[in-house]
């Protein structure tokens, strides 16, 4: 008697389970959705959103790959850290850190 109990408790906790994944599958793009629109609004250009959103989007894939790979993780990772360091190197490479050219032209300027 006590078994016949326990099954409908089953096949409703595996109902409520497949209910919250499914849940959670879908508000995947709605978190994409908003944090491109956030992204707009803070950036004020549509094509600042859209680099913001794919590398956001770029950054869950990679999480969700590194948590899916068990033996491999820290080659990823590893990987994944050097491609984020040249890139970044590569994106700021025409930055002017110490304002240099600033100076340089306000002292051309006051001469």
């Amino acid at each position: 008697m006590a078994d016949s109990f326990r099954v409908p408790a089953r096949s409703l906790g595996l109902k409520l389970l497949s209910l919250s994944a499914l849940a959670a599958m879908m508000s995947i793009p709605a978190i994409f959705v908003g944090i491109g629109l956030y992204a707009g609004a803070v950036l004020g250009s549509k094509a600042y959103a859209l680099r913001a959103l794919a590398v956001f989007a770029g950054v869950y894939v990679l999480l969700y790959v590194l948590m899916r790979l068990e033996d491999y993780a820290l080659v990823v990772g590893a990987i994944a850290s050097f491609v984020a360091i040249a890139l970044t190197m590569w994106m700021t490479r025409n930055v002017d850190w110490y304002g240099g050219a600033q100076a340089q032209h306000a002292t051309l300027k006051g001469a």
